[in-house]
């Protein structure tokens, strides 16, 4: 076995075998059946092998990747020795919310998972998973009559500058444009004006009354999960229709709820660099 090691801010990953001295390590997984289970791993590290939370852990045996996680908590002991709980990038699913949307019968799980961003249409909700700015983030009213907000530290200086932003409505996704002056949202709905430290946002259509509150905008891929659909049935589809309301649904226990319902199965498949949640027809061991 070996383990590869990101902090936070590296790009570069620090690899490990398992006959380093002091470096023990264990495996939790359960079959996803009717609930969401994330898999876990718990790592004792030799003081030499440095880790922070949220580092990106990767196992791989015989080259081949078995696990991709992120250091969920670690402890430090008496000998710097650290214990490390690591958490399958699935939990972060656990973490993710949906907002209000409308998905029609008849909705392809592609497209209901997908995790890209799809014009005039719901975008999928592994795409909402790494890109909504949930309900609760720091915001200020600009102009409450034309729904106008300010948004601090999330301007050009950020890592979120060269992001598109989009707003996602009740059936579909719209891009928003930026504009040169502050003063320009004023005149002008759909729109964005950042300066290097704060981004406002004006969103003013009939139905987004009191969005800053309950969530719909979002900056792409600026939470991602590194989690994509893998294998899925062509055919499989939505058989009604799927009503989703802000903060009321975790994404993870609902993607379980709609693939068991139709009567597929969920299963997990490392990459080096993503996570796979392939769809498949046969139950499986994991």
């Amino acid at each position: 076995m070996e383990i590869w090691i990101a902090n936070p801010g590296q790009v570069k990953f620090r690899a490990i075998s398992d006959d380093v001295a002091g470096l023990k390590w264990s495996y939790k997984a359960e079959r996803i059946a009717d609930k969401f289970k994330p898999r876990e791993v718990k790592l004792d590290l030799p003081p030499e092998v440095p880790v922070k939370q949220f580092a990106e852990i990767i196992m791989l045996d015989s080259h081949r990747p078995v696990f991709r996680g992120y250091v969920e908590n670690y402890s430090i002991d008496e000998n710097r020795e650290r214990d490390v709980t690591v958490a399958g990038m699935e939990r972060l699913l656990l973490k993710r919310i949906m907002p209000d949307a409308f998905y029609p019968e008849g909705t392809l799980f592609t497209e209901l998972f997908s995790h890209t961003p799809t014009l005039n249409k719901l975008p999928g909700m592994l795409m909402i998973a790494d890109s909504l700015v949930a309900p609760g983030w720091n915001f200020s009213y600009k102009n409450e009559t034309n729904n106008t907000i300010e948004l601090p530290g999330m301007g050009t200086a950020s890592q979120w500058a060269e992001r598109d932003l989009y707003f996602i409505g009740y059936q579909y996704l719209r891009p928003l444009t930026a504009v040169h002056d502050v003063d320009e949202l004023a005149y002008n709905d759909l729109t964005y004006y950042r300066n290097s430290a704060d981004l406002w946002v004006r969103i003013d259509e009939d139905y987004s009354r009191g969005w800053p509150y309950r969530g719909g905008l979002i900056v792409d891929g600026a939470f991602g999960t590194s989690i994509e659909l893998g294998e899925c049935p062509a055919a499989a589809a939505l058989q009604g229709d799927l009503q989703t309301y802000a903060g009321e649904d975790k994404m993870a226990d609902l993607m379980v709820d709609i693939i068991r319902s139709h009567e597929y199965y969920l299963h997990l498949r490392d990459g080096i660099d993503r996570l796979y949640l392939d769809i498949t027809e046969n139950e499986g061991s994991t």
